[in-house]
């Protein structure tokens, strides 16, 4: 893979800009807390998240699962590659990769977080809190 480095090294700040946008869209929207089932917005970005919002173990775990299904059943990489790949910087992460229902799993202190392959065209979809 020509560019492996930099997708690595560009990893680690961009999982600890997920939070900080998550905050920035709810201040931006002038929303102090978690959207009501009459607001629209609670079908977009915010969709599929819990009451209280995301923690950050569950966003780490999340942007585990899903890089590692797309490393394995999108690029086609080897299950030691992508179990790598989708470590983060100061966790680590337990990563089950299973080949014949295309679910990944990456868990930690407990918590666990699932991607799996919803077509060949549309690729991995990390699943629901």
């Amino acid at each position: 893979m020509r560019h492996a480095h930099l997708r690595r090294w560009l990893k680690a700040p961009l999982l600890l800009a997920i939070p900080l946008l998550m905050v920035g869209h709810r201040a931006l929207a002038g929303d102090a807390g978690p959207p009501d089932a009459s607001d629209d917005a609670s079908q977009g970005i915010d969709a599929g998240i819990p009451e209280g919002g995301a923690n950050d173990i569950q966003l780490l775990l999340g942007f585990s699962a899903k890089e590692t299904c797309s490393c394995s059943f999108d690029v086609g990489q080897t299950d030691t590659y992508c179990t790598a790949f989708g470590q983060q910087p100061g966790y680590t992460v337990t990563i089950a990769i299973n080949h014949t229902t295309q679910i990944v799993t990456a868990s930690i202190l407990g918590i666990t977080r699932t991607a799996h392959v919803a077509s060949p065209a549309t690729g991995c979809l990390l699943d629901a809190l």
